[in-house]
Parts: structure tokens; sequence; C-alpha cells
């Protein structure tokens, strides 16, 4: 009867055949990747950062979701703060461009209020240690230069006009920090905090826009 015989002597040819393939298994085995390895999760997000004790992927030793939220909050931080240099800047000149009282008075409310904003946004940028620009951008340094060549009535118009535009823009962006998750809560809070004001700000500079048309 043919089967397996336990006195039959053993093939040592055969043998060594079994274990030559039990070792190629074995060593495929341990070349493949594992699924949770720090390479799989580098290359799952498609970064080649490094990876912290946890296994996450980092970029430059800080956590990805931390990178994304410091860089919207820089966006923000850093259009808000050029916006508020521009009211500064534009509020002192109309102090001394304008003859209308009630756009002087304006003019005093966004130099007080955007310089109290500034501090704000100077104190959390400083917090996150993001470097805010010197200057008020090319934009709005065009409008500045604008404002700067004109005088009276001209002036008081483009005035209110750029306050009406400009506040419509920054209500619209200070809303949508306010709550945005990508934004820390720190800036959220700082963007619905200035709101009111802003919003004060825009129904001012409305009722200036249409008593400069006359």
């Amino acid at each position: 009867m043919l089967g397996f015989n336990p006195y039959t002597k053993p093939n040592m040819k055969s043998n060594i055949f079994l274990l030559a393939v039990a070792a190629l298994s074995f060593a495929a085995c341990n070349n493949k990747p594992a699924a949770n390895t720090p390479e799989t999760v580098i290359d799952t997000v498609n970064h080649t950062g490094s990876v912290d004790s946890s296994g996450n992927a980092t970029n430059s030793g800080v956590p990805m979701d931390t990178a994304k939220v410091m860089m919207t909050d820089s966006l923000f931080l850093t259009n808000a703060y050029q916006v508020g240099k521009f009211e500064v800047a534009a509020g002192k000149l109309a102090q001394t461009k304008s003859s209308d009282a009630k756009v002087k008075e304006f003019a005093a409310m966004m130099v007080a209020d955007h310089t109290a904003m500034g501090k704000d946004i100077e104190s959390q940028a400083a917090q996150e240690k993001i470097a805010l620009p010197a200057d008020m951008g090319k934009d709005l340094t065009k409008e500045y230069d604008k404002l700067k060549g004109l005088s009276g009535k001209a002036f008081d118009k483009e005035y209110a006009s750029v306050n009406v535009k400009g506040h419509k823009e920054t209500i619209e962006k200070f809303e949508k920090a306010s709550g945005d998750p990508n934004d820390s809560p720190e800036v959220q809070n700082l963007a619905k905090s200035a709101l009111p004001k802003l919003k004060a700000h825009k129904e001012h500079a409305d009722m200036l826009k249409e008593e400069t048309k006359m």
C-alpha cells in the first residue's frame, strides 16, 4: 500500500529543497511593507516630510494639520494687517486734506479703531511667530497714492467710496475667518470680535458716500 512509512529513511536532497523553499517564503513575507509603517503614511498623503513618534506624517517637524492652520492664519492676518495699515494712513490723510467735518470725524474713527485692531493682529501674529509685512501691499499703496493726489470734494468722494468697497470686502473675509475650521480658534475669535466695528464702519461709510455725492 502506498503512503507515508515512518520507517523509511529520510531523503537528504528532498529535505534540503524544502528548507530552501521555506527560507525564500520567509524572506518574501519580511520584505512586504506593513500597512501602518511611516513610509506608507507619507506615501498616502503624497508628502516627503518626516514622521513623528506616532507615525504621523509631518512637514519639517510640524504636523500637517497644524501647518495648514498656520498657513491660513498667516494669509488672513497678513491681509487684515495690510488693510488696517491702509485705513490708518488714509484716515490721517483725510484729517489733513478734507475740509468736511463729517469726513474728518469718520477718518478719526478709522485711525483709532484700526490702530487698535492692528495691535490685536500683531499680538496674535507674534504668538504664532508669523512675520507681518511692513507695507500695505501694492494695490492699497496705489489707492493711497491716488488719494494723496486729490483734494477738496474729489478727495472726500473717493475716500468715502473706497471705504464702502473696502469694508464690504473686509467684512466678507472676517466673516469667513470667524467660522473657518482651517483657521485657529484664536484667529476665529479675533475675526468674530472685530466684525461689529467693521459693520458699523461700513454703515457710516455708506452714509458718507451718499452725502459726498452732492
